[in-house]
């Protein structure tokens, strides 16, 4: 089931956050109160997560997607949402991959979330220069054999 509507982005100054409302309630239509989606925002793909924050859902739209479809606050976007069945998974730069299986943090790593691994593996791709991605990928190291989700 695909469902599609325009939306108002909107900014909560409390929480700092950027999302649009859900028109339709998420249980009633999809059977689940954390539902797995791949959503789109004027054509610019998204995967995440649906769930209740305080009781209301909300679809978070994140500055990267802000900037892809070119709206801010208060400006209309076209949102469709469905359900994500295909599995998530993160390509590992080859060089972290052999950092973490020579530390033997790969099956740490193995065990977190998609969302979790995408995190250490945008914040180090994420570096400008070759030097900070180093030492990201040398920190990362350690926080995984200290077994920490999240930097």
């Amino acid at each position: 089931m695909k469902i599609e509507y325009e939306a108002i982005i909107l900014k909560n100054e409390e929480h700092s956050a950027v999302y649009c409302e859900i028109p339709f309630n998420v249980f009633e239509n999809f059977g689940k109160k954390r539902l797995k989606i791949r959503a789109t925002f004027d054509e610019v793909e998204y995967r995440g997560l649906l769930t209740p924050m305080g009781g209301e859902y909300g679809l978070f739209m994140n500055k990267a997607i802000r900037e892809k479809v070119g709206k801010t606050f208060g400006e209309i976007v076209h949102i469709s949402i469905e359900e994500d069945t295909e599995p998530r998974t993160v390509e590992i730069p080859d060089d972290l991959l052999l950092a973490m299986l020579e530390s033997d943090v790969k099956p740490f790593f193995d065990s977190l979330s998609f969302t979790h691994q995408k995190e250490y593996l945008q914040w180090i791709l994420d570096a400008k220069k070759e030097k900070t991605r180093q030492n990201r990928l040398i920190k990362a190291i350690e926080m995984m054999q200290n077994k920490i989700k999240t930097r």
